[in-house]
């Protein structure tokens, strides 16, 4: 017996920005980069740098959970990765992006993947 798991990836089409006029709706961007988390969109301004440890994944968490009380209603987070990010890393973003911290509610369960530029 073999025991699998799926992660449902939604991968943004370059045609959609181009048809719409430009800027997506407003949604979630975190962007990972070598400062640490950047937030863009709903979450725009935030910096959650590294610490001692590397990438602060609580934090960025605990980031997300505040965002999703001001936006109850958004489900969609767009990640943004570098060619070379491990894929351990993405995983583990993306895993901290879909829900709280205990597990106990869903944060932003819609997950799209690019790349930084």
């Amino acid at each position: 017996l073999v025991k699998t798991a799926i992660i449902n990836v939604y991968l943004p089409q370059e045609q959609s920005a181009s048809h719409s006029g430009g800027a997506p709706s407003e949604v979630l961007i975190v962007r990972v980069s070598e400062r640490g988390f950047e937030l863009g969109g709903v979450g725009s301004g935030i910096l959650i740098p590294k610490n001692d440890a590397g990438l602060n994944y609580m934090e960025l968490n605990r980031k997300l959970a505040g965002i999703k009380e001001r936006y109850p209603d958004k489900e969609d987070v767009i990640l943004l990765f570098d060619m070379e990010v491990p894929y351990d890393i993405v995983v583990k973003v993306m895993d901290v992006a879909r829900e709280t911290e205990d597990k106990r509610r869903p944060l932003f369960p819609l997950v799209s993947l690019g790349e930084n530029r």
